[in-house]
């Protein structure tokens, strides 16, 4: 996973090696409940779900506005 520059969210936890993991491949850790960088939603722990909904559904929604209108096969009576 390339993360060179990109900013990334977890919770660190004894014995936890993601830190170990993510930093050499480019990351740069944040203590913050979410966050998005790019196409990437992160978040820590289930406390911080409605953040880290928030921003999945702030990305969802700017990825279908940027998306080209879809056809479709609907009949109009």
């Amino acid at each position: 996973m390339r993360l060179t520059g990109k900013r990334i969210a977890f919770l660190l936890a004894e014995g936890v090696e993601e830190l170990e993991f993510y930093v050499p491949a480019g990351g740069t850790w944040v203590d913050a409940p979410a966050l998005r960088e790019g196409h990437l939603v992160w978040g820590r722990v289930v406390a911080d779900i409605p953040a880290f909904c928030r921003e999945l559904v702030a990305a969802l929604i700017e990825a279908a506005a940027s998306a080209p209108p879809q056809q479709t096969n609907r009949l109009t009576v």
